[in-house]
């Protein structure tokens, strides 16, 4: 899919189909890892240490955010 955008002369309105399908595949797949992490990040540290990683994220203007 991302070779297809490299490789051919891709129009604008394919191009922002290929995106639109990377981005949603990859927010699937952070979620799905996201949710196999999570439950173990709490078991290996505190809870103050685990807020501090929520704070620096959303410190991050949403730059991750779906």
């Amino acid at each position: 899919m991302i070779d297809d955008t490299f490789t051919m002369n891709t129009d604008p309105v394919r191009l922002r189909q290929l995106l639109t399908r990377l981005r949603a595949r990859l927010i699937r797949k952070l979620a799905h890892e996201e949710a196999g992490a999570l439950p173990l990040m709490g078991q290996i540290m505190a809870s103050s240490e685990l807020g501090g990683i929520a704070r620096a994220i959303s410190g991050m203007g949403g730059r991750f955010g779906g």
